[in-house]
């Protein structure tokens, strides 16, 4: 380029090559993945509090179900159940929601954009909902414990 003043040619400088901008990424990267991790960890234990608060309300039918027969396993399926089926109805409306807004991601760009629509990420909308199944899971287990250990005689008194 020539400078106006001297007429002389500088060159340019660059900092923004691809290494920059990997490692940047990788940053970013690293950034949502531990928010992940940290925002499921939450979740899970917001599933154990709400799961123990639910035992104690449901502690009365439980005792009933395991004094007419009910095995303590067929009370960790029903406790562990309930809970990982919530956990499949939440990922299935993430990643509907989730395909919706992607969808309507182009009728919300300016027709002279430069920038492709982007593409439905199906393997994160998988690895999320996978995420989400396995904290409803991680999360039921300790309620699951707390009612396979009441005992059925208290539900005579």
């Amino acid at each position: 380029m020539s400078d106006v003043g001297t007429g002389s040619i500088s060159s340019w400088n660059r900092s923004d090559n691809a290494d920059d901008y990997e490692q940047v990424i990788g940053f970013l990267q690293l950034g949502v993945t531990v928010t992940a991790i940290l925002l499921l960890s939450v979740s899970a234990i917001g599933m154990i509090n709400i799961g123990l608060a639910g035992i104690e309300q449901r502690s009365h039918e439980l005792l009933i179900r395991r004094a007419l027969g009910a095995t303590r396993a067929s009370i960790a399926i029903q406790v562990i159940g309930s809970s990982v089926l919530l956990g499949l109805i939440i990922a299935f409306a993430a990643v509907l929601i989730s395909a919706v807004l992607v969808w309507a991601i182009p009728w919300m760009m300016p027709a002279d954009s430069p920038l492709e629509p982007p593409a439905y990420p199906y393997t994160a909308a998988m690895i999320a909902a996978c995420a989400s199944i396995v904290t409803s899971l991680v999360g039921s287990l300790a309620p699951a414990i707390k009612a396979i250990r009441l005992q059925p005689a208290l539900a005579l008194r």
